[in-house]
């Protein structure tokens, strides 16, 4: 009953509709410093949100079919996550955080496990979304950056079909697709996404004499993503949005390469709904987000009959008020309530936690070079008030002829409470625990020229950042079993550069992107009268990591090249073991061919060409060389 569902709403689009790259206002774009990925194009910068042609040929939505959430973002902004294997648990680590401290949003909505604090980022599929975009500050009451998700937003009148299949080694398939129409009142967008690998890739065994070469088991993975989305304008400069999004994932869990053989399972399913109005009343936009979030984690160890099934629900709301004073004076408020219900085995019984944030903004310009914005922040859990966190964020433009030229520095103080886990887990579980506090400054520029005589853009970005958390939340052994604790101090540092090169001459471009991030973070404290993690860099932190995109083309044809380099991590606290860091080439070549105003393509990708045998997680290996082959279309009658 539940895949006929499934089929049932993706198999609801009938009317003609239209695509649009139409950027959602309101709060969720509010955030002052971001990394920006729109599809149908790739932008990306941290220090304002920008916009290009989507017709760009190296940011088409095509060139990232059927991938994931983990995917998209480290390839195109260098981001580090630690990924378990293919289509396994993928959690980021970004400017030295854990991943509990980073959040995932949809349209605003904060779509955090509330029992674990994080995001699993390999469940989530891109294709249904309009935009992608990261904000490197913290802005949404967390100590880490916060990753947004938008839906459509506008209701047109069109058709557009775009999909594709893709066949690649170790048993992997996968498919897209995503339906846009309307009638220029109501807009339907039905995507669906799934993927399924066997994942029986060879790794080298380090653990056993002679280093022999196996075949990892129990590794099977079945990823399905279907989502519904409905925009009705009723009237102009108010819309009401529907949207429904159901994953369902199973997934063996391969054992650990010291480990003979492995039996367990886990199954994810999550059901998340979602209504948005957005509106104008004279000088006053407003946006009003209500969600439903339902997840199940469905685990089971046959080897130690072990079976767990937790449930977690959220309702969590979002109220934007923004008015226009006049005189170059914005003032927006802002307030969220949510409420977190869990069924945990280990809880012993059902738990439940309210949440309430109210944000007040105020923003000033003296003139279009000049911009200065305040932000107030302050939140309750229960019955207990958060620190008092503002954010102060200052920005200059300088605009002459084909220069372009940005600066900004940002100043916050933010926080992060504890999950639920870390408040209920018995045993364990401490309901003393203080939130985690966190002072930030950022200051970078950005610089664009652009002749379009010779159709030449050039854009470079440089940031600098330092981040201080203080009582850190960390899970310690006090001889019986593991119980967290605010014992860590953490100081990290860092800067960020991006480049990128567009040229168009012809039927000829040329484009390539280059983006570098260097994280130094380290422990300020001792944890236990031996710890030796004093003044050492965190673990699962690189130094180092690095991205590069470049893509040609020639009429129809195109030739991609994509760089990920990720510095040795240190996988111990004392930074005595570590694993080694790694480079990975992906090259991508294909055809494209119009027919009338829709589109076909054909493309083969080599993934690892060089083989490279590399570990992002202790003893889980990743797959070496692979292809892959996809037919693309985009139908648009």
């Amino acid at each position: 009953m539940r895949y006929f569902t499934l089929v049932l709403l993706f198999c609801t689009a009938v009317k003609p509709a239209q695509t649009y790259a139409e950027s959602l206002h309101g709060y969720v774009n509010n955030s002052p410093d971001t990394l920006v990925r729109q599809l149908g194009t790739v932008t990306k910068t941290s220090t304002r949100e920008v916009r290009v042609n989507t017709s760009e040929p190296a940011g088409n939505r095509k060139y990232y079919s059927g991938r994931s959430l983990n995917q998209l973002l480290s390839e195109n902004a260098a981001i580090y996550f630690k990924n378990y294997g293919n289509g396994h648990l993928s959690s980021v680590s970004y400017r030295g955080t854990s991943a509990a401290q980073n959040d995932l949003l949809w349209n605003g909505i904060r779509l955090n496990n509330p029992s674990l604090g994080q995001v699993d980022f390999s469940l989530y599929a891109v294709n249904g979304m309009q935009q992608v975009s990261v904000s490197t500050a913290a802005v949404t009451g967390n100590v880490g950056a916060a990753i947004y998700l938008h839906s459509f937003s506008h209701a047109d009148s069109a058709f557009n079909l775009q999909g594709s299949t893709t066949l690649g080694s170790f048993g992997t398939a996968r498919a897209e697709m995503m339906m846009q129409y309307g009638n220029g009142k109501i807009m339907g967008v039905s995507s669906c996404n799934y993927i399924c690998s066997q994942n029986n890739y060879r790794f080298i065994n380090t653990y056993k004499p002679g280093r022999p070469v196996e075949r990892l088991s129990n590794a099977r993975v079945n990823i399905l993503n279907v989502m519904q989305q409905f925009v009705y304008e009723i009237r102009p400069q108010h819309r009401i949005g529907f949207d429904i999004w159901l994953t369902d994932a199973q997934r063996q869990i391969p054992p650990v390469i010291s480990k003979p053989h492995s039996r367990e399972l886990q199954r994810d399913y999550s059901m998340r709904t979602q209504m948005r109005w957005y509106g104008k009343l004279r000088r006053a936009n407003l946006q009003l987000v209500s969600a439903w979030l339902h997840d199940v984690i469905d685990y089971h160890n046959p080897d130690i009959y072990l079976r767990s099934i937790s449930t977690m629900q959220a309702w969590r709301n979002l109220l934007s008020v923004k008015y226009d004073i006049g005189s170059n004076l914005f003032l927006q408020a802002i307030g969220e309530f949510d409420a977190e219900r869990a069924k945990v085995p280990a809880y012993g019984g059902i738990k439940v936690r309210y949440i309430h944030r109210w944000s007040a903004v105020i923003n000033y310009k003296n003139n279009e070079r000049f911009h200065v914005s305040f932000t107030a922040r302050q939140a309750l859990f229960n019955r207990w008030f958060s620190p008092f966190s503002p954010l102060l964020t200052l920005q200059y433009h300088f605009i002459n002829h084909r220069h372009y030229m940005h600066w900004r520095i940002i100043a916050s103080r933010n926080f992060r409470y504890p999950t639920l886990n870390d408040w209920y887990w018995t045993p364990g579980g401490n309901p003393a625990l203080k939130p985690e506090k966190s002072w930030d400054g950022q200051s970078g520029i950005h610089y664009t020229i652009q002749d379009n005589h010779e159709q030449l853009k050039f854009d470079l970005e440089a940031n600098g950042y330092v981040r201080y958390v203080n009582n850190w939340i960390l899970w310690l052994s006090n001889g019986n079993f593991w119980e967290p604790r605010n014992v860590k101090s953490v100081l990290a540092r860092g800067a960020e550069t991006r480049l990128k090169i567009n040229f168009d001459k012809n039927n000829w471009h040329y484009s390539n992107t280059v983006a570098y991030q260097f994280t130094r973070a380290t422990n300020l404290t001792s944890v236990t009268p031996n710890d030796q993690s004093a003044g050492k860099q965190l673990i699962y932190t690189p130094l180092h990591t690095f991205s590069a995109i470049t893509h040609i083309a020639y009429k129809k044809y195109f030739i991609r090249f994509v760089v990920n380099a990720t510095g040795k991590v240190f996988v111990t606290t004392d930074n005595s073991q570590s694993l080694n860091g790694f480079t990975l080439l992906d090259t991508e070549i294909g055809k494209d061919v119009n027919i009338g105003r829709s589109e076909m393509g054909i493309a083969i990708k080599l993934l690892n060409i060089t083989d490279r045998q590399y570990q992002s997680v202790l003893q889980r290996p990743m797959p070496g060389r692979s292809v892959e082959v996809t037919l693309r279309y985009n139908i648009t009658p």
